[in-house]
């Protein structure tokens, strides 16, 4: 599950990446799910934003349960459930924002496919958890 805030800048730089990593994981069997967080918002407004910034996956609304599951509070934040539930991973994409307004050119660690190669591969994920650099989001 990718969370998101509508109008972050953070979450709307990673749509590309996260297009990527949904095409490339998808054949090996994930499912990808794009949450707006932020319930205050009409599902019309997320819909066109959704739309707009070409995400090539499904986007659910409001799905406060798995976002407090997944320990999620940034946008763009991801977590990762194994079938059962549990909680995999959760964190951030890769290392490419290091500060608020501060990007490197390009990431020099891809957190997200380390944990799902881990997971793949039946071995243990190295980080359960980054330090993830966006917008805060609405707590419930």
């Amino acid at each position: 599950m990718f969370f998101v805030l509508l109008g972050c800048p953070n979450a709307q730089a990673y749509v590309p990446e996260m297009n990527r990593i949904a095409k490339a994981y998808r054949p090996k069997g994930w499912q990808f799910y794009l949450d707006y967080a932020d319930t205050t918002v009409r599902l019309a407004d997320l819909k066109r934003d959704a739309a707009q910034f070409g995400f090539t996956f499904p986007e659910v609304h409001g799905l406060g349960e798995l976002a407090r599951h997944g320990h999620i509070t940034m946008s763009p934040e991801v977590a990762v459930f194994a079938r059962t539930g549990k909680l995999e991973y959760h964190g951030r994409i890769d290392d490419r924002f290091y500060a608020l307004g501060k990007a490197r050119l390009a990431a020099r660690t891809h957190d997200l496919r380390s944990a799902l190669d881990a997971i793949d591969s039946g071995r243990p994920v190295r980080h359960l958890v980054t330090q993830v650099v966006g917008c805060i989001l609405p707590q419930d």
